[in-house]
């Protein structure tokens, strides 16, 4: 249900320049994370950050390492991350949580919000 909260949420932002910071600060609460970033990969820059996130050439680094891997990126990277890319903006979402891995569930909502807050931004 927090999902569908979120892209409630999402879809009610009042402009574009509320969308990211409400992806991240829902995805922090939903997945019960400890850090959300949104950022441009080419230059990396961090556009929204939330919680104690990593540098944003890490989290870039990370994301553009991990798309080549099979099984969507998540084989061989670390469990407790997750991101999805906001492909029309250019731009990638990435959450993190220590102690907790990610399930498959929770990846494929963080893609389907991305979806969403990318659709918004193109509006």
């Amino acid at each position: 249900l927090a999902a569908l909260a979120t892209a409630v949420r999402l879809v009610e932002a009042t402009d574009a320049g509320a969308v990211l910071p409400t992806l991240c600060e829902e995805i922090l609460a939903d997945f019960e994370a400890d850090w959300a970033m949104a950022l441009r990969l080419e230059p990396v820059q961090a556009v929204v950050e939330v919680g104690a996130t990593p540098t944003a050439a890490w989290v870039a680094a990370f994301v553009l390492g991990s798309r080549h891997l099979d099984n969507g990126g998540t084989d061989g990277c670390p469990d407790d991350v997750a991101w999805a890319d906001l492909a029309a903006a250019g731009l990638a979402v990435a959450v993190g949580r220590k102690g907790r891995p990610f399930r498959w569930r929770e990846r494929r909502q963080l893609a389907s919000l991305a979806r969403i807050a990318d659709r918004r931004l193109a509006d």
